[in-house]
């Protein structure tokens, strides 16, 4: 009889503490207005942020967020509760200078938003959709320009120094001016994205990535530009991704040949189809690596570009190259 009381006890303790506000593990902070979303305990994105523990999540409803929000709280999930249809705008004002969504901290993962830029009286594209400085994922969102109001960037991470991987998966981008997406000295996955109409598609500045399946289309300069940077360890996969119509279409250079060990840089360029580039289908330059089974063809200038050597190029489809022998006729 005193065991089942001492477990009756344990169990009800146990329920309570789980059941506290704030305390538990599955914490859930639901954003929003009106009678789709009677949940809602919070206005704004940023009220929700700011009261979450680390791991919570924050589930957002159809609406349209005139906010800049800051994260900087580990492991949030901040997921729209309907795709593309909760959009965040920085208001025209933000003294962030139009960025959406700031990631100082780790594991955050944002799902499924609509980001606009703002929406001010200057035309001039200013601010970020997202920035992280950390381990963070970034998926199923619709970063877009509308009008003469475009963002500067869509996604920008930095730093290799930051525990963990960003992942930046399956996202819209379209309407830019500069980059869709920027990884300086990161590790990140940029898998599966659709970018189109922008200055440079995916740029990769030195860390380790993997850049695979992507759709890039309608660039004014590059679809994918890595550049080795700091000369500092550069471990890149491109691989599968279709590229339409860009300026140029993959452009690697500058992975630090000639610089002693241990600097320990990695290149492999595989299986992309690259079709009507401006100038250049597929270009490595002062790279070492390997260039195959890519299909490059109806660029402006050449299919297969190599102006100073080192990297092995096999099995590529392309019709004019230089030097000669980099790719071989359809």
């Amino acid at each position: 009889m005193e065991r089942r009381v001492v477990v009756g006890f344990v169990v009800s303790l146990v329920l309570a503490f789980a059941c506290t506000p704030g305390v538990a593990m599955g914490q859930t902070l639901v954003v929003g207005s009106g009678p789709g979303c009677t949940d809602a305990r919070y206005a704004t994105i940023q009220s929700a942020v700011d009261a979450a523990r680390p791991g919570a999540q924050i589930v957002v409803c159809p609406g349209t967020y005139r906010e800049a929000v800051t994260v900087q709280t580990t492991g949030l999930k901040i997921f729209a509760r309907k795709r593309h249809e909760a959009v965040v705008q920085p208001p025209a004002d933000d003294p962030n200078a139009g960025t959406a969504f700031n990631l100082g901290t780790a594991g955050t993962h944002v799902r499924g938003f609509t980001f606009l830029p703002a929406d001010g009286p200057s035309c001039e594209p200013e601010g970020q959709a997202v920035v992280t400085l950390a381990k963070a994922t970034v998926d199923y969102n619709r970063i877009m320009g509308v009008g003469c109001h475009r963002f500067q960037d869509g996604v920008e991470m930095f730093f290799a120094s930051a525990p963990g991987r960003v992942t930046v998966d399956q996202n819209q981008i379209s309407g830019f001016e500069r980059f869709g997406v920027r990884a300086r000295g990161s590790q990140s996955a940029i898998n599966r994205n659709t970018i189109r109409e922008g200055g440079v598609g995916i740029l990769v500045e030195g860390g380790r990535s993997v850049v695979q399946s992507n759709t890039i289309d309608d660039m004014s300069g590059t679809g994918i530009f890595a550049d080795g940077f700091d000369n500092g360890t550069f471990d890149l996969w491109v691989a599968g991704n279709r590229l339409n119509r860009n300026g140029n279409g993959i452009v690697a250079s500058n992975f630090g040949v000639g610089m002693p060990d241990p600097f320990g840089l990695a290149l492999g360029i595989r299986a992309n189809t690259v079709l009507d580039s401006v100038q250049d289908g597929i270009t490595v330059d002062f790279a070492p690596g390997h260039v195959t089974l890519n299909r490059s063809l109806r660029s402006g200038r050449f299919d297969c570009y190599s102006p100073n050597g080192f990297a092995t190029w096999r099995d590529n489809i392309g019709v004019t190259d230089s030097p000669s022998n980099l790719c071989r006729a359809p």
